[in-house]
């Protein structure tokens, strides 16, 4: 509109109309022809219609008729089996279409899964799943076997290789040594201090090498 002035106050406040764009315009406000010395002029307070009982009782008695015919079908129809009302949706068609639409609730759920729910749904569940199977699936078991054979390198190396190897190794020295020191163990004394008289004498060399 002509002479609205876009730019005026804040946010949340009204258009201003310049009063040179009201007067050449013959256009009015409700607050007349003089600017308000705020700068705006807010719209009126709204005010709800009047209760009418014929507007009310029109709209009351379309609830009474439908009440009073469900009443009389449902009276025909179940109690006393009017053979014009049973089976009459199955011999007229229109009749028949009407009550499969409302049946299936007006097909709602129909356009929600198959429609709604397979176009979207059903192409991101299949995503998913072959992301799953091909991916996530795929990166477990390679961990599952890397750590296994990882595990038996390990177990056939180091295990059995080198810490029972040393420990076997150390046994056979052991049961080496005492062989070799078995025979001195004899119980003779003239042994024992021959074997006495030699350490001393090998101490005895040993010192006067050190001394020379």
């Amino acid at each position: 509109m002509t002479g609205i002035n876009h730019s005026a106050g804040s946010h949340g406040e009204s258009r201003v109309i310049q009063p040179e764009a009201r007067v050449t315009a013959g256009y009015e406000s409700d607050c007349g022809k003089k600017t308000p010395t705020d700068g705006v002029c807010y719209a009126p307070q709204l005010k709800h219609a009047k209760f009418k009982w014929s507007k009310a009782a029109l709209s009351l008695a379309i609830v009474a008729a439908g009440i009073i015919i469900s009443w009389f079908v449902s009276v025909q129809l179940y109690t006393r089996r009017n053979k014009a009302l049973v089976g009459l949706t199955q011999r007229n068609k229109l009749l028949g279409a009407g009550y499969a639409f409302l049946v299936n609730k007006y097909y709602l759920d129909v356009l929600y899964e198959k429609i709604i729910v397979r176009s979207i749904a059903y192409p991101i569940s299949r995503g998913a799943y072959w992301i799953n199977q091909n991916i996530l699936d795929g990166i477990v078991n390679g961990a599952g076997t890397g750590s296994k054979t990882i595990a038996g390198w390990v177990y056939r190396n180091i295990d059995q290789r080198v810490v029972d190897g040393a420990v076997n190794k150390s046994g056979d020295a052991a049961q080496g040594a005492g062989s070799i020191v078995r025979p001195v163990q004899s119980g003779k004394v003239n042994q024992y201090g021959a074997l006495l008289f030699g350490a001393a004498a090998i101490g005895a060399l040993v010192l006067v090498i050190i001394n020379t």
